[in-house]
């Protein structure tokens, strides 16, 4: 679980399915500071962080897909070591791929690990991000 709490949506006006993981949200823990504490993983909406989206969507360009001699499709992100999937069509592949993509970033973040520098996108948090 990322976040026990349904965050609110207190002032943005944009409605939950605009809204996207992402780590750091001083603007959230100021609206709602009883939400969140140091390390949560937040939820803002996704035109305030960009740069994910544009790292996940850079970072599944990257994919490679194979057909198995079994029938089943298996896909990788060779930048993203440990990201891949495997599944019974193409399509399943890609969702599952990117779905792996998504958690791995948010542990990453969450742990401190340094990401891969993706079509010149990093995401990483620097110090003063995390203090």
């Amino acid at each position: 679980m990322l976040c026990p709490y349904e965050v609110p949506d207190y002032e943005s006006g944009f409605p939950k399915s605009d809204f996207v993981l992402a780590v750091g949200c001083d603007e959230l823990s100021r609206i709602c500071p009883t939400a969140f504490h140091p390390g949560m993983i937040a939820i803002e909406p996704h035109h305030k962080h960009p740069m994910l989206t544009r790292y996940i969507q850079a970072a599944m360009h990257q994919a490679t897909y194979e057909l198995l001699e079994d029938g089943t499709f298996y896909g990788e992100i060779p930048a993203c070591q440990g990201v891949w999937s495997n599944a019974d069509n193409l399509e399943a592949c890609r969702e599952e791929l990117q779905d792996s993509l998504e958690e791995w970033i948010v542990l990453g973040l969450r742990l401190g690990h340094s990401l891969p520098i993706v079509d010149n996108i990093n995401v990483n948090l620097s110090t003063a991000e995390v203090a």
